[in-house]
């Protein structure tokens, strides 16, 4: 057998989470082993359900990371039954910065280590631009 893939779902409220794929990919190109599983309004929890389990019954070879937009709600809860899962982990908060570290690294490290860069960028993945500095280049 190959070596392991991490795959990478993003798992969000409304539509966030096709939209950070975009935006990621207007930034770094095309991109491999990355889904979205957007939660709109009118979807009920049992279907969000289902189609994480579906994907991740499809990787069942491979590592796997969630990223989901917020600690609480319907996608942590849909998540949970993964938590006890070594090949799995979960995070909360995605944003583009965490988004682009790890797809930019994510074929080159094994995933233990993948897993701590990512868990180290999570305390730098929103800066107080005030206390950074008190002058911001504009661009024109």
């Amino acid at each position: 057998m190959g070596k392991k893939k991490t795959i990478v779902i993003l798992l969000t409220h409304g539509n966030l989470a096709q939209s950070l794929i975009e935006t990621a990919k207007m930034i770094m190109g095309e991109m491999n082993d990355i889904v979205s599983i957007n939660f709109p309004k009118e979807m009920n929890v049992l279907k969000l359900e289902n189609r994480l389990d579906k994907l991740i019954n499809k990787n069942k070879g491979n590592n796997i990371i969630i990223f989901i937009d917020m600690f609480g709600g319907s996608c942590l809860n849909v998540c949970c039954k993964y938590l006890s899962d070594s090949r799995i982990r979960i995070f909360s908060g995605i944003n583009l910065p965490i988004l682009l570290e790890t797809m930019t690294t994510k074929d080159y490290l094994p995933f233990p280590q993948l897993i701590d860069k990512i868990k180290k960028k999570l305390s730098s993945a929103m800066l107080d631009v005030n206390e950074k500095t008190n002058t911001c280049e504009i661009n024109k």
